[in-house]
């Protein structure tokens, strides 16, 4: 279905109109469609490069045109790098098997309720919802972070529905420097930018108060201007406006202009689960 886009598409004096880089993501066909001609030659060409390697698909991670526009994209059709940084993030699925993560491998984080799913964007995106003022970093190991990081992760991927990308909402709320901890943070920016390229679409600060502003600086120096692009804050005010431009308003929660209910934690959506975890994680 994709082969008629890999044609030339020239404009007038050989000079290439467009390009998909200024596309937001998301829907895969939208992308395909605003390619240069170059960059349909680079897709052409990464394509055959992954079928000559043979390289293997995966859970939440195929060998298809999305996994190929997503590193191409990421490194800025630069073949070479899209090529290495497929084959690192191969390496660590291989060796991490992010998909097989259970609630049971990060089970203090999982009892917090930081993280939940909160339904799914207008385009099919997974929404996940993270609330500051739950979190408690000092409660459990970077390694722990990076498994209840990694689950949500994988779990929204197999979610989504005709997208391959995600929304994430931070509820900034009563956040304050005990609900920081920068190297969780680093180590979930590493992984989003080395492993999950391509993967976020938005992410939305939301009462986000004034001592935050040096924290961001500093997470901001670990990030990429692409995915620095892509974070947006706002106030209470400005994300019921906001927000539902990106989310339907019978998905989006009440608190931000929609008509949703709030969405529980896994903790409260299974306690009993939470409490073997509890009980396995004394062990």
């Amino acid at each position: 279905m994709f082969s008629s886009l890999f044609g030339s598409s020239e404009g007038e004096n050989g000079k290439e109109e467009k390009s998909c880089m200024s596309v937001e993501g998301g829907q895969i066909q939208k992308i395909l469609e605003e390619m240069s001609t170059s960059e349909k030659k680079a897709l052409k060409e990464f394509s055959k490069l992954a079928a000559e390697k043979k390289y293997k698909a995966g859970e939440n991670h195929p060998m298809d045109t999305v996994t190929f526009v997503r590193f191409l994209v990421a490194n800025k059709f630069n073949i070479k790098k899209a090529t290495s940084q497929l084959e690192e993030t191969l390496q660590f699925r291989e060796e991490t098997n992010p998909f097989k993560i259970t609630p049971k491998e990060c089970p203090i984080a999982i009892r917090q309720g930081t993280w939940r799913f909160c339904g799914f964007s207008k385009t099919g995106a997974c929404v996940i919802k993270i609330l500051a003022e739950c979190w408690r970093p000092g409660e459990y190991t970077v390694d722990e972070h990076q498994n209840v990081f990694l689950y949500y992760m994988e779990q929204a991927l197999h979610q989504t529905k005709d997208n391959y990308q995600f929304i994430c909402l931070f509820d900034m709320h009563d956040w304050s420097l005990q609900h920081t901890s920068m190297r969780m943070i680093y180590r979930m920016a590493s992984l989003l930018q080395k492993y999950y390229p391509e993967r976020l679409f938005k992410a939305f600060l939301v009462n986000t108060p004034f001592l935050f502003n040096a924290t961001w600086k500093a997470i901001k120096g670990v990030l990429d201007a692409r995915t620095v692009s892509k974070v947006q804050f706002l106030s209470e005010d400005e994300a019921k406006d906001v927000l539902l431009q990106y989310i339907p308003k019978e998905t989006l929660e009440k608190k931000y202009g929609g008509e949703h209910e709030p969405y529980k934690s896994y903790a409260e959506l299974h306690p009993e689960k939470s409490q073997d975890s509890k009980s396995s994680s004394k062990n």
